[in-house]
């Protein structure tokens, strides 16, 4: 006698298979991450150092990039039409390309390190994107196109144009590309260089101060930092589930 699950289409049996696959090692790398964090408290705190003074040091050039943009206009010329695209591709949607795309080809060429690269892609930029929009409705400074200057911070706030620090799109984006230069370097250049692409494209838009970028690049490093350790302990510890 079958069961009610062995009834199930093969196909459907297939797509649940997929998704415990994709659930167990998201988590399994969570945890590890986690360990990371706890086994490594000084690194972590480096790293936010890090991250907290190179963006406060690049407050000085605020004021001055924005008045070159200002000079520049505001017309639709190739360049920001160029940059319009990149921030667009750079609102989590590069994240997933890079993901899905490196856990197609894994779970076609049978490799499954591709598809954990794919899957620490993915958590890395889902934890720097959190971490990020924790703390921009929290700093509540006011991005460029407000027109109030760039040292306007009114603290926690619901209004999206006082969530300017840091670059949710330059977070994301750093830390989905930056982890795989750790991990995969071939493929991460590709999606590093991307990162700097979108950072570049939220100054150029002035939908954010240069230190808003900087912050968020180095936040999405640093999370890939941490991802990158727990992936390679998994992956040479024998760790990641079967």
């Amino acid at each position: 006698m079958t069961s009610p699950a062995d009834r199930r289409p093969a196909w459907r049996q297939a797509i649940e298979a997929e998704g415990r696959w994709i659930l167990l090692h998201l988590w399994r790398l969570l945890v590890a991450t986690g360990g990371e964090i706890r086994r490594r408290p000084w690194l972590t705190a480096g790293l936010l150092i890090a991250t907290t003074g190179l963006g406060g040091l690049s407050l000085a050039f605020d004021a001055p990039a924005d008045a070159w943009l200002l000079a520049q206009g505001e017309t639709d010329t190739p360049l920001r039409l160029i940059a319009r695209w990149f921030r667009t591709f750079g609102a989590f949607t590069d994240v997933l390309t890079w993901s899905v795309l490196l856990y197609v080809v894994g779970r076609v060429i049978r490799r499954d390190r591709w598809r954990r690269l794919g899957i620490a892609c993915l958590l890395a930029a889902s934890l720097a994107g959190l971490v990020a929009n924790l703390f921009r409705p929290t700093i509540g400074r006011a991005r460029p196109d407000a027109n109030v200057g760039p040292y306007v911070a009114v603290g926690p706030t619901t209004d999206y144009s006082r969530q300017s620090m840091p670059s949710g799109h330059t977070t994301t984006t750093a830390a989905g590309g930056t982890v795989l230069l750790i991990l995969a370097p071939p493929i991460g250049i590709v999606t590093t260089a991307n990162a700097v692409l979108v950072g570049w494209s939220s100054g150029r838009l002035r939908r954010h101060w240069p230190s808003d970028i900087i912050a968020g690049f180095c936040l999405g490093l640093a999370t890939a930092v941490l991802v990158g350790l727990a992936w390679r302990r998994l992956e040479q510890g024998g760790g990641w589930p079967s």
